[in-house]
């Protein structure tokens, strides 16, 4: 089977993924985060896009306190204050 990228999870990201692996083929790489410091792990992997959150209250995460939209305001600030191209 072929597939064009992948998406993982922020447990399978920091623990399988090594960035110039996962670049080598010019896959997209998606990976989950719930914190700043994940979607920073994310960057350094070369993700081409992070999954932030979750958000708000849903019933697929019953107990889960959401980050809510302000992680995406600290991702953001974090992304924007290290060295180097912004994503």
């Amino acid at each position: 089977a072929s597939a064009d990228g992948v998406h993982l999870t922020e447990r399978r990201a920091r623990a399988a993924c090594d960035g110039d692996a996962a670049r080598a083929g010019r896959a997209v790489l998606g990976c989950s985060a719930h914190s700043v410091e994940a979607a920073l792990v994310a960057a350094e992997l070369g993700a081409d896009y992070v999954q932030l959150g979750t958000m708000f209250p849903t019933r697929t995460h019953p107990g889960k306190v959401p980050e809510g939209p302000s992680l995406a305001l600290a991702v953001a600030a974090a992304l924007k204050a290290r060295p180097g191209p912004t994503p």
